[in-house]
């Protein structure tokens, strides 16, 4: 590859103007799509009225946080930063959701900005240009929006923290470093598998090039970096310890979710195993309470919460020395998925919620365009790695953490500040190549970009589980569209014919309508077999009692509870 100081306008002084101009286009842009985005999921998305899930727990934690309850009970099982910011903005402007999604464009807006002066500040004022376009219309940037999701406020944060590492690592300033490792900090509260940045970053410090640098000068810069790491997750640790005498660095939810990325059925997304029933992972409070029960009846005592994620920390580890060879397919196939433009969600899914956004259906560059392009700027960078080191490190850590857990669309969303960087970088070199009559290196970087483009193609990959119609099929019925739903609860069905929840719900549907008694009563019956191969008491209850009201008294409508209902 040529070399970076011919190519690159690092050194160029930028036309003021022209610079401005840009910016403020660009950042009109991106709100624009924001607010429009918003506004066609608020008329259109059964979700947005109808939180679930993530959202729903963040929507109403913040609201116990904004009454007064601040310290709530228990070990954390969500990431805390979101909802307390969430109850800040209530306190202020209310505590409807909406306030929360008017949150996210703002949010989202400002990420553009900060996106642009990562670039800017590491490579250059047109290359911050193009990295802001593409940071104003990525598509999952503007996805994330839609819901009360902590990557609305990591993204930002993660931004920011490489503008004030990179002015750390290249100033004699022991604040900023210390600055940056509050930010750390506070990105680890949003989301904690950030954290194993923290060596990452470390390393680049000790790396760092300072004139008469001694070791002793090392320590100090890195002393100060963890010094803000430390100070910015006291708190967090402190109260985690203070309501359930539990030493819990942030979250209690690490080994189970480190279980469902490490195990025998595991397929590289977020896959709750077979012998798992959707209900126990119907949310992160069912998921949390199946995790503690189970570990605890295998040991026979109550667990504290790190006692009980230490537990399933060790039934990964256990499989993966068990079975090495599969293991390490599953690795190989987790980090071939990373690089996947199919955007595979947990509950909800990008593909699904096109059908409620104009904006999301625009031809806008995704990740397939993105993801080539950012891994040509790192490659075209290298000669020049110790410039660039702390968006290669912070790369690195977050693709470690991904593919030693799951991957899903939202958890790679954390490492695009530094990714989109990279593509504004690469393209600008691409362009440079073009207009000064380069082409040997041109053509290479074009073939090499239409290579990857087509490589990260999934054409064969689902990007959606039947619990993201089974969702989508609560929030119809619970909006009347009976119909709708229930075409939504059977192609649940068809995915996972084991589907307890997508039949209960059928059931309960198909008697409100106009389905015969012969349709319903076998629909029951499946819920019955289902229900009594796990040991579900309650909807073995459940389905006989439909079942007999069904078969005595031929009833189109039989007397139900309010807990029917599956969640």
């Amino acid at each position: 590859m040529p070399s970076l100081k011919a190519t690159s306008p690092i050194i160029s002084t930028p036309k003021k103007f022209t610079e401005a101009l840009g910016l403020t286009a660009i950042l009109g842009v991106g709100l624009f799509l924001r607010l429009i985005n918003y506004f066609e999921i608020k008329a259109n998305d059964p979700y947005f009225s109808n939180l679930t899930v993530d959202p729903k727990l963040y929507h109403e934690w913040a609201f116990r946080i904004k009454e007064g309850d601040w310290l709530g009970s228990g070990t954390f099982n969500l990431s805390p930063l979101y909802p307390y910011v969430l109850a800040m903005v209530y306190k202020i402007f209310g505590s409807g959701f909406e306030v929360g999604h008017i949150l996210n464009v703002v949010l989202g807006t400002i990420s553009v900005g900060l996106i642009w002066l990562l670039a800017r500040t590491v490579f250059g004022w047109r290359q911050a240009l193009v990295a802001a376009f593409f940071a104003a219309t990525y598509p999952m940037f503007i996805y994330a929006g839609c819901d009360l999701a902590l990557e609305n406020i990591q993204i930002p944060l993660n931004a920011l923290l490489l503008i004030i590492l990179w002015h750390g690592l290249h100033r004699r300033k022991l604040w900023l470093l210390t600055l940056a490792g509050f930010l750390l900090a506070l990105s680890t509260l949003a989301r904690p598998n950030v954290l194993v940045f923290a060596p990452f970053a470390l390393g680049c410090i000790a790396l760092a090039r300072m004139d008469h640098a001694t070791w002793r000068s090392i320590l100090y810069r890195c002393s100060a970096f963890s010094l803000g790491l430390v100070v910015g997750l006291a708190p967090c640790t402190a109260r985690n310890w203070f309501v359930a005498d539990d030493l819990i660095l942030v979250t209690d939810s690490g080994g189970i979710n480190f279980y469902i990325g490490n195990n025998a059925e595991a397929n590289g997304y977020f896959n709750v195993p077979n012998w798992i029933t959707a209900p126990q992972f119907g949310n992160p409070n069912a998921m949390h309470e199946f995790a503690t029960n189970y570990a605890q009846e295998k040991v026979g005592h109550q667990l504290k919460a790190s006692e009980v994620s230490k537990y399933w920390n060790g039934m990964a580890w256990n499989w993966i020395a068990q079975n090495p060879w599969q293991a390490t397919q599953l690795l190989a196939k987790k980090s071939w998925l990373l690089f996947s433009s199919n955007e595979v969600g947990v509950m909800r899914q990008l593909v699904l919620d096109q059908e409620f956004s104009s904006v999301l259906r625009l031809p806008l560059p995704g990740f397939s365009v993105v993801i080539p392009l950012g891994l040509i700027g790192i490659a075209i960078s290298i000669r020049q790695w110790r410039r660039f080191v702390v968006l290669n490190a912070f790369l690195c850590s977050q693709i470690f953490v991904l593919v030693l857990f799951f991957i899903s669309d939202r958890h790679r969303l954390p490492m695009g500040p530094a990714i989109i960087a990279f593509a504004g970088f690469a393209t600008v070199w691409l362009f440079d190549c073009a207009r000064n009559r380069r082409w040997i290196p041109f053509m290479l970087g074009a073939a090499t970009a239409l290579l990857l483009f087509f490589g990260t193609l999934r054409p064969n990959d689902s990007t959606v589980t039947s619990s993201n119609f089974f969702n989508l099929g609560n929030k119809l019925r619970d909006q009347g569209r009976l119909e709708e739903a229930c075409a939504q609860y059977q192609l649940a069905i068809e995915m996972r014919p084991q589907d307890i929840s997508a039949h209960n719900n059928l059931a309960l549907l198909m008697e409100r309508g106009q389905q015969s008694p012969e349709a319903i009563i076998t629909e029951w019956e499946i819920v019955l077999q289902l229900a009594k191969a796990t040991k579900d008491a309650v909807r073995i209850e459940r389905a006989q009692r439909h079942l007999l009201q069904l078969r005595g008294h031929d009833a189109r409508i039989p007397v139900m509870n309010p807990a029917d209902s599956a969640p």
